[in-house]
């Protein structure tokens, strides 16, 4: 029994990671069809991506941001006590 448990939970523990590289797979595949279908609309034009990424970009760096001052705050209110 204790064999079977810890094959349970070994399945259990890799189960995450497995849908994260899945999901991380199929957000790249759904991303490269778009930029290309972008490529192909725009006629060719590369500037069009790149300000798409830039924009991509400056968003991620803004959420980023806007989580580590909510959890540097909560560090800081939670010392505080």
């Amino acid at each position: 029994m204790d064999g079977r448990r810890q094959e349970l939970r070994h399945r259990a523990d890799t189960r995450g990671p497995a849908q994260a590289t899945v999901s991380f797979a199929l957000s790249q595949a759904i991303s490269g069809y778009a930029y290309s279908a972008v490529y192909g609309l725009t006629g060719g034009h590369h500037l069009v991506l790149f300000g798409l990424g830039a924009g991509a970009l400056l968003i991620a760096f803004a959420l980023d941001a806007r989580g580590q001052d909510v959890r540097h705050r909560s560090a800081v209110a939670h010392a505080a006590h």
